[in-house]
């Protein structure tokens, strides 16, 4: 992918993450439809599931399906945090130190 898609990527979930949490200050919560409401808890955890994928299948810009082990592991990791603590920084530092801690004792 290149440098500048990646950047505007990332800059665009960050105003999509961003945009959820302060709705409320700028639209009364009563002027909210029900069904957005119901599932705005939902887009961290999409936007994380986006990021693994993209980390775990895509390589070289390439889909690739044969997934290495340190990227399967990493991302059940990442995944298996998140649900357990339901934050998405700690389960991303523990994803990535997963990661760096397999690729260098393991494999």
């Amino acid at each position: 992918m290149e440098h500048t898609s990646l950047v505007l990527l990332i800059l665009l979930m960050a105003g999509v993450t961003y945009l959820t949490r302060v709705l409320h200050v700028f639209i009364p919560i009563e002027r909210i439809p029900k069904w957005f409401r119901d599932h705005i808890h939902l887009i961290p955890v999409v936007i994380i599931s986006s990021i693994i994928s993209m980390a775990a299948f895509v390589h070289d810009g390439q889909m690739n399906l044969m997934v290495s082990l340190r990227y399967m592991a990493a991302a059940t990791v990442t995944v298996t945090v998140y649900f357990l603590m339901r934050s998405g920084g700690a389960a991303v530092i523990a994803g990535l130190g997963a990661y760096v801690l397999i690729k260098l004792y393991l494999v």
